[in-house]
């Protein structure tokens, strides 16, 4: 029986030490790379977690739920998306947060907001 086998929950870092164990002189990567080109995966024992509300209900709608596609012209101010960007700053150590407002026709930003904290982004400022 081989490593791969008898060990079917061991990814390439526990794979690795074993190879070596009986005598083969690899890498992590060489071993990462040949478990992808011979299809060996991680037994994945993980259980999914739950859908959420939002989830549900767009699949129950199925494609109805995106209106935006069903537009055949998209005139200017009639459809915004939201960008959210973490912005590091002090070296790494600290985060700004900046929620973008974005006009789909002419990429016109019409709002956006800025904090300091991901949980307080206020009401877009114009």
């Amino acid at each position: 029986m081989n490593i791969a086998e008898e060990n079917a929950d061991y990814g390439y870092p526990r794979m690795t030490p074993e190879l070596k164990e009986k005598g083969y002189d690899v890498g992590e990567y060489v071993v990462s790379n040949l478990m992808d080109l011979f299809g060996i995966r991680l037994k994945n024992n993980a259980d999914k977690p739950p859908q959420s509300e939002a989830r549900k209900f767009i699949d129950s709608v199925g494609n109805g739920c995106n209106i935006v596609k069903k537009l055949d012209t998209i005139k200017p101010l009639q459809v915004f998306y939201t960008d959210y960007t973490e912005i590091p700053y002090d070296n790494g150590k600290k985060k700004a947060y900046l929620m973008a407002l974005l006009d789909h026709s002419g990429k016109l930003v019409p709002g956006y907001a800025l904090e300091k904290e991901r949980i307080r982004i206020q009401p877009l400022k114009q």
